[in-house]
């Protein structure tokens, strides 16, 4: 197991073990994540927390399959206030820390979805990364 996706493990099980059980609004979830400029294939661990009725935080760790890529951290607000049929819609902004040959800050700024279905609840998220390159991602995966 390289450096890296260390890295990126043990704050999850941190998260995973001090707090899904001890705190009901806060979620964790497992996806994927595309990125359509560097055709770029990820896995993902999201930490959601909701801080009002209207207003979520989010943090999410991503690492990047393909060689030299490295890993993203995002952090995002999300306005959860809008829901069509049952599906949750929310705004997001936010910011992203990457490394792949050096590191970098950016901007997020996308929709959110979640999707609740008979046996899990699914989410969806199209995003641009707005950098001096803006480029466009897609996450889809699901909470536990």
């Amino acid at each position: 197991m390289n450096s890296t996706f260390k890295f990126l493990l043990l704050p999850v099980i941190f998260i995973f073990i001090f707090f899904t059980n001890a705190n009901a609004q806060f979620n964790l979830a497992v996806g994927a994540t595309i990125l359509t400029e560097e055709t770029n294939f990820g896995i993902n661990v999201k930490g959601r927390y909701q801080t009002s009725e209207s207003i979520s935080v989010m943090a999410t760790a991503t690492y990047f399959l393909r060689t030299n890529t490295g890993f993203a951290m995002d952090f995002d607000g999300h306005y959860d206030n809008l829901i069509l049929g049952n599906v949750e819609i929310s705004p997001l902004v936010g910011f992203n820390i990457r490394k792949n040959i050096d590191y970098g800050v950016s901007m997020n700024l996308g929709i959110y979805f979640i999707v609740p279905t008979k046996d899990y609840t699914l989410y969806f998220e199209p995003k641009f990364i707005i950098d001096k390159n803006t480029f466009f991602a897609i996450s889809a995966g699901f909470y536990f």
